[in-house]
């Protein structure tokens, strides 16, 4: 636990923790500052806590977790209130993560923030206010843990701010995957919100959800596999045709996926030393026809690897804007654990208004939320046809090109123009697989589509990727 700002001296701190927590060990940096601006409270039972270093805006600690037996870096931060007297936190933190290797959490007041969205109501900002703290958070290469709870965390009853946070590197991310802060409401003896971070939760992890791996499409089988699969006889309205030949692809796909891709990134080393283990035999008889030929068997071999390894994380962190020379770097590594962590929920406030980080209540509040959201709670009225004609109409030929049969040709068009790593539907097909695979479907996916404009029908299935938002 740490208390900033304890506006106690030296001797009363001392006191006041002898007298009421006697069981609890401490540390501080009065030594650095007569205000003595950090005070750090622990039990001897749960960690064990080492004080590495200590200045007037921050004390650097390393933990050892007695329950976890894992060790992780700590800096408490109070930063101080001018650019200038800060900019030696900034230069102190890149110091410190210049010989870091371990998980390492950045916490408290760091009398700073990063956006003009983390203040409310007060003096304009300008770049130079921000530039030091998010030139510091690129330099580390930090990232936020996720949080929730009130976006600001200081106020002085006009002005709103977010000076406290929890920050983290990518080797925190590796260890405690799933860790969490939780901004508390504000308290009537402070003007900042405390913070609260959890680094072990428990996730219950159920079945994984169909997912198209782009890394699939350029294997040889792929397309025999897609193009026996939709051979089967089916009878039923084109959408519902396409529907069951898609759920059938599955299984031979997640096969295919399991058998010759998983583990990927080991199967890219294996490849690569077994090459270069070629090529040195190769320095030694650079004649011999055998070892060129499997030199070549193996370099392809190689290249094909690394091709599908590239593509599975660039699906894996949706990020389109990245340089070839990102893949499979630890950047690149460094964004997956970061859109992984992004997408865990923590906990969330319920209609009620208490706090729950029970991922089963959490579970049911969004399943509740959308239900009543998109339930029709009452009949909507049907407007009156007086009424329409007193607004702006579709035109005749609008109206004429409206009505205009659809082509197979203007199907292909749209998905040709599609990103290839969107997120997929329900279905759990992405716009890649019907690229690839467009000679062998196309014709059943334009009889869908054409029997959905010519009946004005579409299953259920369907619809829960093209959820029809009523009007709040």
């Amino acid at each position: 636990m740490t208390v900033l700002e304890t506006k106690l001296n030296k001797a009363s701190v001392e006191e006041i923790m002898r007298r009421k927590f006697g069981d609890w060990h401490f540390t501080h940096n009065f030594a650095s500052h007569n205000a003595g601006r950090i005070l750090i409270l622990w039990k001897q039972d749960k960690i064990h806590l080492s004080d590495l270093e200590s200045n007037a805006q921050l004390i650097h600690c390393v933990i050892d977790c007695k329950t976890t037996t894992k060790r992780f870096h700590v800096s408490f931060i109070y930063g101080l209130h001018s650019i200038m007297a800060r900019r030696s936190l900034w230069i102190n933190l890149n110091s410190i993560n210049a010989n870091m290797n371990c998980p390492w959490l950045l916490i408290s007041d760091f009398n700073s923030i990063m956006s003009p969205t983390d203040r409310f109501n007060g003096a304009e900002l300008n770049a130079y206010e921000l530039q030091d703290f998010v030139d510091c958070y690129s330099d580390l290469g930090l990232g936020s843990i996720n949080t929730h709870g009130p976006l600001y965390t200081w106020t002085n009853g006009r002005v709103w701010s977010k000076l406290d946070r929890a920050l983290c590197n990518q080797a925190w991310f590796n260890s405690f995957e799933n860790s969490a802060c939780e901004v508390m409401e504000f308290i009537s003896i402070s003007d900042h919100t405390p913070l609260v971070v959890t680094t072990e939760l428990v996730v219950p992890r159920g079945n994984s959800p169909f997912k198209f791996n782009n890394d699939i499409v350029d294997h040889p089988n792929f397309l025999r596999i897609v193009a026996d699969g939709w051979k089967q006889n089916i009878h039923g309205c084109s959408m519902f045709k396409v529907c069951k030949k898609l759920k059938a692809l599955k299984a031979p796909l997640k096969n295919l996926f399991k058998q010759e891709f998983s583990n990927i990134s080991n199967r890219v080393e294996v490849a690569k030393a077994e090459y270069n283990s070629v090529l040195n035999s190769l320095k030694q008889n650079p004649q011999d026809p055998s070892l060129l030929a499997l030199a070549n068997r193996t370099r392809g071999q190689t290249i094909m690897l690394r091709k599908m390894e590239s593509m599975k994380f660039a699906q894996l962190i949706k990020n389109k804007y990245l340089l070839q020379a990102d893949k499979c770097s630890k950047f690149f590594h460094a964004l997956i654990k970061r859109n992984r962590h992004s997408r865990f929920i923590a906990a969330i406030r319920l209609e009620d208004g208490h706090n729950t980080s029970s991922q089963d209540e959490i579970a049911l509040a969004f399943v509740n939320h959308f239900r009543n959201l998109f339930s029709a709670h009452e009949l909507t009225q049907i407007p009156s046809i007086s009424i329409c004609n007193k607004g702006p109409k579709v035109s005749i030929n609008c109206f004429a090109i409206l009505l205009c049969p659809t082509f197979k040709q203007e199907v292909w068009n749209v998905i040709s123009v599609m990103d290839n790593n969107k997120a997929p539907g329900p279905d759990g097909f992405n716009v890649l697989f019907f690229k690839k695979t467009w000679n062998i479907i196309g014709d059943d996916i334009f009889a869908a589509v054409n029997e959905f404009f010519t009946t004005g029908n579409i299953m259920k299935i369907l619809l829960l990727g093209n959820i029809m938002k009523r009007e709040e």
